[in-house]
């Protein structure tokens, strides 16, 4: 077997190894709890690595920044500011997932303000 992980592959029971078919391979090597079969790397493609906790909280903290002024002004978010950190910036699925998120949140403001007039 290529990893400990791997000794049920043929039962189907096994578990595909996120890292296993990275660039820079599984650090666990033969001592890894996945399977690191090939014939996962379709299933690979599923597998989302989640950011670590310090991304989260800078992008959680980023949006909390944006949400309060677009409290003030719903019209004020630019997904092409200056101000957005590179990480965003320049990854087009986060860029497009905050402005998404944004825009949501620019539309209720801009409700709420029409009904309190």
């Amino acid at each position: 077997p290529t990893s400990i992980g791997s000794v049920e592959h043929g039962t189907q029971a096994c578990r595909p190894c996120a890292f296993a078919t990275s660039l820079s391979g599984c650090s666990a090597g033969v001592r890894c709890r996945f399977c690191h079969f090939k014939d996962h790397q379709r299933l690979h493609n599923k597998i989302r690595i989640r950011p670590c906790k310090g991304k989260r909280e800078r992008y959680r903290r980023l949006v909390d920044r944006l949400t309060a002024k677009l409290d003030e002004d719903p019209n004020s978010f630019d997904p092409n500011d200056d101000d957005l950190p590179p990480s965003i910036r320049c990854d087009p699925q986060m860029l497009a997932k905050l402005s998404m998120r944004m825009s949501r949140h620019a539309e209720e403001v801009r409700m709420k303000q029409e009904r309190d007039t």
